[in-house]
C-alpha cells in the first residue's frame, strides 16, 4: 500500500495498482515518452550499425485513437492515420507519384531534356475486393519541342524501372504520360538538363 500523500506522475502508477480510465484515456503524454526513449535508443546504435542501416527508415507512434506520428530518420513528422492524419493510401499514392517524378526528372537531366513544367495526379482503385488494388498516375510534363516530347516518351519508360516504389508496385502501377508543348521562346526550364 502507498502512502496517501504519494502519487505517481501523470500517465504511471506504483506497481500492482490498477489503470484508472482517465490513465487509459490520458495517451497525449507518451507518444513524448516514446521519443524520449527512441532517441536514447539511436544514440546507444554504433556508427558500424547506423552506415549498414537503410537510408529509408521510419517510425511510427501511436497518438490515441485513429491517429499516430510518423517520424523518419532526419526527424520530419508527419499525422497519420484516418482519425485527423494522412490516410495509408493517399501517402501511398503521394510515395508512388513522389518516386515517379523524382526518376523522371533525374533521367531527364541526364538525357539532357529541359523540362518546362511538372504536374501529376494519382489514383488508386481498391473498391473491387475481388481484383488486386491498381495506382494509376497520371503526370503531365510540359516540354518545348516535339523532338523533346518524344524523348520525355521514352525517358517515362526508363524512370518507371528507375523508380524505387515503381519497381515495388511493379503490375500494379499504370502511368498514363500526357506530354505538353510549349513552343514559347520566352519561356525558361524550370529543370535545366545541365549536371552541376
Amino acid at each position: 500500500m502507498q502512502p496517501e500523500n504519494l502519487r505517481p506522475a501523470p500517465g504511471r502508477r506504483f506497481l500492482g495498482q490498477e489503470e484508472s480510465n482517465d490513465q487509459r484515456r490520458d495517451v497525449s503524454l507518451r507518444p513524448s515518452i516514446y521519443r524520449k526513449l527512441r532517441q536514447q535508443e539511436r544514440k546507444t546504435l554504433n556508427d558500424a550499425t547506423r552506415r549498414a542501416a537503410s537510408p529509408y527508415a521510419t517510425e511510427t507512434v501511436w497518438d490515441g485513437g485513429g491517429s499516430g506520428t510518423g517520424l523518419c530518420g532526419e526527424g520530419q513528422a508527419l499525422t497519420v492515420g484516418y482519425e485527423g492524419g494522412w490516410a495509408p493510401e493517399h501517402l501511398l499514392l503521394l510515395a508512388a507519384e513522389a518516386s515517379f517524378m523524382d526518376s523522371f526528372l533525374a533521367a531527364a537531366r541526364d538525357a539532357n531534356l529541359d523540362v518546362l513544367g511538372y504536374v501529376s495526379s494519382g489514383r488508386l482503385d481498391a473498391e473491387d475486393r475481388s481484383a488486386m488494388p491498381q495506382i494509376t498516375l497520371r503526370p503531365c510534363v510540359v516540354v518545348g519541342s516535339a523532338e523533346d516530347a518524344r524523348r520525355a516518351t521514352l525517358i517515362s519508360a526508363a524512370a518507371m524501372q528507375q523508380s524505387v516504389v515503381g519497381r515495388l508496385l511493379g503490375d500494379h502501377l499504370r502511368i498514363g504520360l500526357d506530354v505538353q508543348l510549349e513552343m514559347s521562346s520566352s519561356q525558361q526550364p524550370l529543370w535545366r538538363a545541365s549536371k552541376n
